[in-house]
């Protein structure tokens, strides 16, 4: 639909060839993406060639596989099972992408998701909900929002003491976001508990 969020991302992803979809000319914009389908993006993005060979053995998903042996030939992925159609975390992505870009990738756990607790994966739920409009309650086996929000604070002064006039790209979930968000704006309660960026926007600000 043209009225789609993504609409003219994957438009422009189609016309340089970077997409083309899945076998047969389907493509599942609501899909997550696995490894083979990342790796052909960022194959395609670099303007690396694929290459012949079979190292992995695969014998199904045959359309990525020249680019899967690309892959592991420039370090992207390394030797041992690799499964082409496992969802990719996070951290594998940037890896993959940086790989045209060298930059210093850090791992760092203040930034995690909120652990939900006993309520992962549940969201239209009325205890949920309690627990979500009271920032200084725990949900059940997990965290509280103010413990979440001074985590990622540390993490951001920690930022601005060490790379003071440094572009810090920072890759994260929608509600980590979210209290990034609140860090740099003024944000009432309900904004905490609603507010959220497009799926994969570039949220950018500026101290």
């Amino acid at each position: 639909s043209q009225s789609a969020w993504y609409y003219n991302a994957v438009r422009a992803a189609s016309n340089y060839g970077i997409m083309v979809g899945r076998p047969g000319g389907k493509f599942d914009p609501q899909g997550l993406v696995s490894k083979e389908e990342l790796i052909v993006i960022a194959a395609r993005l670099g303007g690396h060639e694929a290459m012949n060979g079979n190292t992995f053995q695969i014998k199904e998903h045959y359309w990525s596989v020249p680019y899967i042996e690309r892959a592991l030939t420039n370090g992207w992925i390394e030797y041992g099972h690799f499964n082409p159609s496992e969802k990719i975390s996070r951290g594998e992505t940037a890896k993959i992408i940086n790989e045209n870009h060298q930059l210093e990738i850090k791992i760092d756990s203040r930034i995690q998701e909120i652990n939900f607790g006993k309520f992962e994966g549940i969201v239209n739920n009325e205890e949920f909900q309690y627990y979500k409009q009271n920032h200084a309650l725990h949900y059940p086996k997990g965290e509280s929002l103010f413990q979440v929000v001074h985590r990622v604070y540390s993490f951001l002064e920690e930022l601005e003491k060490n790379y003071p006039d440094k572009n810090i790209l920072v890759v994260c979930h929608g509600g980590i976001v979210r209290v990034i968000h609140s860090y740099f704006y003024d944000m009432t309660n309900k904004d905490l508990m609603t507010w959220l960026p497009q799926n994969c926007c570039i949220q950018c600000y500026e101290k």
